[in-house]
């Protein structure tokens, strides 16, 4: 157990824990924004399982697979095509605020759907393949924190 000589270095230790708690808390939220950010970009181009309230893809129509075929691209990859939305995919870290997400518009008609496209979210099923690996980093960052240690665990992704 750790003693202190006097109120003041008990302050003092208690101020330096905040901070460090709360830099353990960003690298820890950074590795889950990643591991979000990978998820939903490893959706693409493959039809994920159904999770919490997210369902499953429904297949590529008949005629969206022969416009592909036409524009040069293969029959059934859902929402690949050139890469490029897969690619708008990033994340943010502020602080203790993560944002992971796309500024492409098409990305909002792909994760909530139009009038002639069903929905195919790759973002809110990212974060719950994840989510207790999420769990796990945040509190593991707190604990090194408290610890006073600075490594944390690498992590694999959920696809």
């Amino acid at each position: 157990m750790k003693s202190f000589g006097s109120l003041a270095a008990f302050a003092a230790h208690l101020v330096k824990l905040e901070v460090d708690v709360a830099r353990a808390a960003h690298r820890g939220l950074e590795s889950a924004a990643i591991a979000v950010e990978k998820t939903a970009k490893n959706q693409f181009g493959h039809y994920p399982r159904a999770i919490g309230d997210f369902e499953q893809w429904p297949p590529l129509k008949e005629a969206t697979k022969a416009d592909r075929v036409r524009q040069g691209y293969s029959p059934d990859e859902p929402l690949l095509r050139s890469g490029a939305l897969r690619d708008s995919i990033t994340h943010e870290v502020r602080g203790l605020d993560a944002v992971i997400g796309s500024e492409h518009e098409v990305m909002v008609h792909q994760e909530l759907g139009t009038s002639t496209i069903p929905p195919r979210p790759v973002l809110g099923p990212a974060a719950l393949r994840n989510r207790r690996k999420i769990q796990r980093m945040l509190g593991h960052a707190a604990a090194s924190a408290i610890a006073g240690t600075t490594q944390l665990p690498k992590y694999d992704f959920e696809t």
